[in-house]
This record gives C-alpha cells, structure tokens and sequence, in this order.
C-alpha cells in the first residue's frame, strides 16, 4: 500500500524499507509443516513466540524475554510429543535450504 505521495508505507516515515527479519518464524513454519494432527491454537501459538522472537531480535529491546521464549517454545514441542535429539532443532531447520 503506497502513502498519497505514491511512497511505499514501510518506508514513508524514515525514507529506509524497514527490514524484518523472519528467521524464526520461517524455521517455524517449515517445522510445523509435517504435521497433521496439531490443533491449530498450538500451531498459532507457536507461530506466534516465534514472530515474538524475531521482533524483539529486530528492536533490539527486551531481550531478556528470549530465553522464556525459547523455553516456551520447546515446551510447546514436548507437549506435542516430538522426539529432540542433543542438536538444536533450528540449527537444524535454518541449515536446510528454503523451498
């Protein structure tokens, strides 16, 4: 959507495009995606901690929250039942290559 000006509105205020790194979220989304039986309030949830994430990477405030996150996160994870070896499942996820 552009401003009367014709300007896009991500850039309208500072003249910069605002930059919104979605590295979590997108590890979410190709994590979530072999699962069929998830209700989608867990699923949303999730997707939501991980957008959380990731804004708060990109302000650069309340950075103290992340380690909450990630616990939440993993416990959302074990509720599921999924089986976690000792590697980090986003390293894991952000290795492989986006489709």
């Amino acid at each position: 959507m552009a401003t009367p000006s014709g300007r896009n509105r991500s850039q309208a205020g500072s003249g910069k495009k605002k930059a919104r790194p979605r590295r979590h979220e997108a590890a979410m989304i190709k994590a979530l995606k072999g699962f069929q039986d998830i209700s989608p309030s867990i699923i949303e949830s999730m997707l939501g901690l991980a957008r959380t994430w990731d804004l708060i990477e990109a302000s650069g405030k309340n950075l103290h929250s992340v380690p909450a996150i990630a616990k939440e996160i993993r416990a959302h994870w074990d509720m599921i039942g999924v089986e976690r070896e000792e590697e980090d499942l986003w390293q894991e996820l952000n290795d492989t290559p986006a489709e």
